[in-house]
């Protein structure tokens, strides 16, 4: 099948409350549409400048482009708005194609791919960033529903650190009230000062093996993460946040394997990883908002203390939701199964009795996907999963608690010489040297971290 030729940014429109970015590849066109709440475009134009917000569009839609990218269109032609396509702009696009691309790249067989070719000239100018007028709340949080959101907003909450929040729908995950029900049903029992909406309609996203398939290549590329992080900018100017807060941990930075044909580690994670963050955050204050700020909360912890940090949550865990397949739970992806298995491992069992309509552990199909989990026979999965020593502690805590059922005995027959103690030692720290927290943010949340780290310890060695 013929590769297509040229990937082209046709239409970046902005109505009042919302951004139409339309893509054309060759003759067929796509169309991404994103609208906020409590945002006025145009009136953020006349305040900052109608050069800023167009760059802040145009970062958007370039960033949008590179699910397009995985298309294999051979140009990419920005039109008009290539007069904000610097040679910096470039370097970090491609450095994030690279990194969220990986798994696409080794499913696709394209470890030379390197994406399309950018259209004409780098606009020259670099211009000056622009700032935010603080306002009432430093932080704005991202509140995705699960876990992680809610442990990273109990943690500001804790600190002392008022904040607000930001949940998004995305097509890709269906019905959108539903996934806004979802969110606000976490965010109800929290304390945010003001919580923000946003909503993400994507054409290439609504039937993606289709469109793959179409061009004979395995899906589009998955860059949600940076994407989101340019799409919250018009939200804080609006508002005055200056701190984009996200809940990615530490586990996040682990791949599923080393690919030996590129020498990489291929980690379905990337654009959540603290390299990405690194980058990302770098880019935007020296030529987006010099004095807004882009970090993970819980990037110092590992899974095994955020996990037992929702112990103090009790009843409220039933309210989170992790599945991107079928909302609340499907009960059968690599994700279910993973938070499945840390529920159970860490929390009271009788907030994880009833969670679930039957024992994940004892399903034929979540087989392989524990098989993975554990490194046994295979490669984890490509998903937002944990590292591999933190399933295995999971499912050594979870047999000695008494569960039961398929996958439990299979690790108790192939777990010979598995040293939990030993395997906890990583997990039961909190990397400070792996956090991009700002000063008075480490300050207040960093000896909250360590305590939650020492509970978590008690914890884990009162089962060995």
């Amino acid at each position: 099948m013929a590769r297509p030729d040229l990937l082209t940014l046709a239409r970046l429109e902005r109505r009042r409350d919302a951004l139409e970015i339309d893509f054309t590849l060759d003759d067929r066109a796509f169309r991404k549409r994103y609208r906020w709440a409590e945002v006025d475009l145009p009136g953020l134009e006349r305040r900052h400048g109608r050069d800023l917000l167009e760059r802040i569009y145009f970062h958007i839609a370039a960033f949008e482009a590179i699910p397009m990218a995985g298309l294999r269109p051979r140009r990419l032609d920005f039109g008009p708005w290539a007069r904000f396509a610097t040679t910096e702009l470039e370097t970090l696009w491609r450095q994030v194609l690279h990194g969220v691309g990986g798994q696409w790249r080794w499913e696709n067989g394209l470890a030379d791919d390197s994406g399309p070719e950018w259209v004409g000239d780098r606009a020259a100018a670099v211009a000056a960033p622009g700032a935010v007028a603080p306002g009432e709340v430093a932080s704005l949080c991202f509140n995705g529903g699960g876990k992680d959101s809610l442990v990273a907003m109990r943690l500001l909450e804790r600190a002392g650190l008022a904040y607000a929040t930001l949940a998004y729908s995305h097509s890709t995950y269906g019905d959108e009230r539903l996934q806004h029900e979802l969110i606000g049903g976490v965010e109800r029992h929290c304390r945010p000062v003001r919580g923000h909406r946003q909503w993400v309609e994507d054409e290439l996203w609504d039937a993606p093996a289709a469109t793959a398939g179409e061009y004979a290549v395995s899906r589009p590329i998955v860059c949600e993460t940076p994407i989101s992080i340019f799409a919250s900018l018009p939200l804080a100017l609006a508002h005055g946040y200056r701190h984009l807060v996200l809940a990615n941990e530490r586990s996040a930075d682990e791949g599923s394997f080393v690919w030996p044909a590129t020498g990489e580690e291929v980690n379905h994670q990337w654009g959540k990883s603290f390299a990405a963050e690194r980058l990302l955050d770098d880019y935007l204050r020296r030529h987006l908002l010099a004095n807004v700020s882009y970090f993970s909360l819980l990037k110092p912890l590992w899974d095994v203390v955020i996990f037992h940090l929702l112990r103090a949550e009790g009843e409220l865990v039933r309210a989170t939701h992790s599945c991107s397949v079928t909302k609340p739970w499907c009960e059968s992806c690599p994700k279910c199964v993973y938070v499945g298995l840390g529920f159970h491992a860490y929390l009271d069992r009788d907030v994880v009795d009833g969670l679930f309509t039957s024992n994940l552990f004892d399903r034929r199909e979540n087989l392989e996907h524990y098989r993975g989990l554990l490194g046994l026979d295979r490669p984890k999965p490509f998903e937002c999963v944990g590292e591999i020593g933190e399933s295995r502690l999971a499912f050594e805590i979870c047999r000695r608690r008494g569960f039961t059922g398929g996958a439990i005995d299979e690790w108790a027959r192939r777990s010979d010489g598995f040293d939990p103690q030993r395997v906890a030692g990583r997990y039961l720290q909190v990397d400070e040297a792996t956090s991009g927290l700002p000063g008075e943010v480490a300050r207040a949340i960093l000896p909250l971290m360590r305590a939650g780290a020492a509970a978590a310890r008690g914890y884990v060695d009162s089962w060995f």
